[in-house]
């Protein structure tokens, strides 16, 4: 039964970290671009639409060069003179990037993996710096694809007193609570929206009673804090589920104990009338022996 598996918190924690790994990176903000680009298309591994998309992500940021690589390192989609077939580093070299990290090349050029791991984009390292640059301080309004395996989060970076959204698969009208009313809506983009909706958070995370599983999970990792929501059972119905897998369980057991008992009753009982069948049988022959041997006197 699932009560009993522990895929789910491994699941979890997996997410957790992936996502917290990412805010540590320096192009984070240009894979959130990348992402929020790819996502407008509904089968970007396509060739004839990779090549829209690259058009698309050249002039979002004035890249010098936009290369798109499918999967098996081949080149679908190249802005310049560039035609090599496959990418090098990543064919050959054994360079290897996770799904939705960056590398550098032996070019020094960087290559991006984006979340679902099927494509690689490669962009001047020099257009990454200027565009990082130029959006230093600016706030993000990125809304990346639907939540991964049913997972909800909001990633919240603390500055002092205040709070900001780094990112959150929650669209604007997703209820942050199982309630309704206003407080259960998405709050605004503004910071005063942004500190009333880590408050409701963090009062939300919090473990009340026995009976009461909170609707988010708090985890910070230095000025990162992730809010994180995913399916499970309340607590009520996961103790009838346990209660309900330990009765099984325990008439499983019975059965197999009734049933092997039964068993060695029926063997116990053949045995005894094989035995008792066996003795009529010697009995009769040594009366039959008796028999011949008064007649031959």
């Amino acid at each position: 039964m699932q009560i009993l598996s522990p895929s789910s918190h491994f699941r979890k924690g997996k997410f957790a970290k992936e996502l917290i790994t990412r805010k540590g990176e320096t192009y984070y903000d240009l894979g959130l671009r990348i992402e929020y680009i790819i996502r407008k298309y509904h089968d970007p591994n396509l060739e004839s639409q990779a090549k829209v998309l690259g058009k698309d992500l050249l002039s979002s940021g004035d890249f010098t060069f936009v290369r798109i690589y499918e999967s098996s390192y081949r080149l679908i989609y190249s802005s310049d003179s560039e035609k090599l077939v496959f990418q090098p580093d990543l064919r050959l070299g054994g360079l290897e990037i996770e799904p939705g990290h960056w590398a550098e090349d032996s070019q020094r050029d960087l290559l991006y993996r984006n979340s679902e791991g099927k494509l690689y984009f490669q962009i001047s390292k020099e257009d990454a710096d200027r565009v990082i640059a130029a959006s230093a301080g600016i706030r993000k309004s990125y809304l990346p694809r639907e939540a991964y395996q049913g997972f909800l989060y909001i990633v919240f970076q603390r500055k002092g007193q205040e709070v900001e959204v780094l990112e959150t698969n929650l669209t604007p009208d997703t209820p942050l609570l199982p309630t309704t009313g206003p407080s259960s809506k998405f709050i605004s983009d503004s910071k005063k929206g942004g500190l009333e909706m880590y408050s409701l958070l963090s009062e939300s995370s919090k473990e009340r009673k026995f009976f009461h599983r909170p609707t988010w999970e708090k985890i910070v990792d230095g000025p990162t804090e992730l809010f994180l929501s995913f399916p499970r059972n309340s607590q009520v119905r996961e103790l009838l589920l346990m209660m309900a897998a330990l009765g099984v369980s325990f008439l499983v057991l019975f059965g197999g104990l009734l049933a092997s008992s039964l068993f060695y009753s029926i063997r116990t009982e053949a045995r005894f009338v094989e035995r008792e069948d066996w003795l009529k049988l010697k009995l009769e022959l040594l009366g039959l022996f008796s028999k011949v041997r008064d007649g031959n006197r």
